[in-house]
C-alpha cells in the first residue's frame, strides 16, 4: 500500500480547519508501513477514513497529550 504524501494530508487539513485551528496542531506525522511498531499502534487503534482520539499515550517514543487518529488500519493483506 502506497504512502499519501504529507504535504496532500497537510492541505487536505488547511482546507477543512480554520486558521485558529491550524495554529494548534503541533504536528502531522505519517508513519511508514516499515516502521516495525506500527502493527503494535494498529492493534491499539483502528480506524479507517474516520478519526479515533487518543490522550495521554506513548508511541513511537513520542509522548502524545492529544491527538486525533485519521486512518490506521491493517494492509488487507495481513487481516485474516
Amino acid at each position: 500500500m502506497k504512502s499519501v504524501p504529507l504535504s496532500t494530508v497537510v492541505d487536505k487539513l488547511k482546507s477543512h480547519l480554520s486558521k485558529k485551528e491550524i495554529i494548534t496542531i503541533s504536528r502531522v506525522v505519517i508513519i511508514e508501513e516499515s516502521n516495525p511498531a506500527l502493527e503494535v499502534f494498529q492493534n491499539a487503534i483502528t480506524v479507517e477514513h474516520g478519526s479515533s482520539e487518543i490522550k495521554n499515550s506513548n508511541f513511537f517514543g513520542v509522548q502524545i497529550r492529544h491527538a486525533f487518529i485519521i486512518t490506521s488500519q491493517k494492509s488487507r493483506s495481513e487481516v485474516g
